[in-house]
């Protein structure tokens, strides 16, 4: 974790919370034909503590160690806008939170990230690299799931633990 965030705190704003709540409560009433476990804790992000979102990553690792058992995993990261970029704030994911949930997962497992376009054209091909570095993994292993007919700003970037298919 940089750490780098502990001098500008704020707070994570109250509309984007009551979004997700009433979707995590729609998508724990479905049944799907296969397991779904959710981390609903709620990310409040309170001003003056400095090492709230290394806790918050680390209670999700434990959660998950937890609930896992042996079948492999899909960990989606939705942060409000996605992969930290120069800004800093609780909307953003930042590229050691990233690595420390990927380390988190066993071979075989996936990390999905939700991005954000940023206000430039041909974004995502830069965004896959940022991905990759922050995984330490090659762009080329990160794959990358948009749909420009339905929404050209924003993009889905996963990759495999473990690599392979």
């Amino acid at each position: 974790m940089n750490g780098d965030d502990s001098s500008e705190l704020c707070e994570f704003p109250q509309k984007v919370l009551k979004a997700f709540e009433r979707g995590v409560a729609q998508v724990k009433e479905k049944d799907f034909g296969f397991v779904v476990n959710l981390y609903d804790e709620p990310f409040v992000y309170p001003q003056g503590v400095g090492d709230y979102r290394e806790r918050y990553i680390g209670g999700f690792c434990a959660w998950l160690s937890a609930c896992r058992g042996e079948r492999a995993v899909v960990v989606l990261v939705d942060p409000d806008t996605g992969l930290q970029r120069g800004k800093r704030g609780p909307e953003y994911v930042k590229s050691g939170e990233l690595r420390k949930l990927f380390d988190s997962l066993k071979s075989g497992d996936w990390l999905v990230l939700y991005q954000h376009a940023p206000r430039k054209e041909n974004w995502i091909g830069a965004d896959r690299s940022r991905v990759g570095e922050a995984l330490n993994l090659k762009a080329d292993e990160v794959l990358v799931f948009d749909c420009e007919d339905i929404s050209g700003d924003v993009a889905f970037f996963a990759a495999r633990k473990g690599g392979g298919e």
